[in-house]
């Protein structure tokens, strides 16, 4: 009878013990099947789980839905526990990375790639394209945050750190996201304009009525809409008639009530 431990707390370490014996039922069978040979992938303690985005491909703080559904709730206690009992083990140290990460902490999960990378010298394959991956993603957040980053960068960091597509809803809130990622890219590339930056795919070469090869001519800058004026303008309008509608219902329903 263990009087200092909780009935909440033994199930734990009960938990964490089949975890562990699991794990090493899969050692001993991947020691018989590749002799001589260094593991480069996860352990498969949860199953055949794979950590990439929605997409197949892996992202920052995201896993695909289904494979997510495959996780266990307790699967981040039960492999710190591990990792606290085998604290040399460096796969094992990885696949706490890799469920970090999979609940939305990439920072955290970064960290641990890189003591495993910088500390432990562990550089399998796969570890090393996910880490790259989370350390663009920690340079474009460091970028965003920096007060001397322009605003052009800051606009297409944003787009390339929020995936695309999160946070839409049915109705009023998808049309005025849709009006602001137009707004950014189409600011996007007036900047680029205005700073000689070439973003065309032939490399500012064109065929216009001069010949082919030739430089086209810009187009006079009063034919270039201000994208930031206009997006304003259409959500200051959205947001106007959603008010008076509001206000006609309101009114109407003071109405019904005077009447009654």
């Amino acid at each position: 009878m263990h009087y200092s431990f909780t009935a909440a707390q033994l199930y734990f370490y009960r938990t964490a013990e089949r975890y562990q014996l699991r794990l090493l039922q899969l050692r001993q069978q991947e020691s018989r099947l590749q002799l001589g040979q260094q593991p480069e992938t996860l352990d498969a303690l949860f199953g055949r789980v794979r950590f990439g985005g929605p997409g197949g491909q892996y992202e920052p703080g995201v896993i695909a839905p289904d494979q997510l559904d495959e996780l266990p709730v307790e699967s981040v206690p039960v492999v710190t526990q591990l990792v606290l009992w085998l604290p040399f083990d460096n796969r094992l140290y990885w696949l706490l990375a890799e469920l970090l990460n999979a609940q939305a902490e990439p920072d955290k999960a970064l960290a641990l790639m890189k003591d495993l990378s910088f500390g432990r010298r562990f550089n399998t394959p796969e570890f090393l394209v996910h880490r790259r991956i989370l350390l663009a993603h920690e340079e474009a957040i460091r970028q965003l945050a920096d007060p001397k980053s322009s605003a052009t960068t800051k606009e297409q960091l944003l787009a390339a750190v929020l995936p695309r597509g999160v946070g839409l809803a049915p109705g009023a809130d998808s049309l005025l996201q849709e009006a602001g990622w137009l707004g950014v890219f189409g600011y996007f590339d007036a900047r680029s304009k205005e700073s000689g930056i070439d973003v065309n795919p032939d490399g500012g070469k064109s065929k216009t009525l001069d010949g082919p090869g030739k430089d086209s001519a810009k187009p006079p800058a009063f034919w270039q809409p201000d994208v930031r004026h206009l997006g304003v303008s259409f959500l200051a309008g959205v947001a106007v008639t959603m008010l008076l509608v509001l206000q006609v219902r309101a009114s109407r329903a003071r109405g019904k009530t005077a009447g009654g």
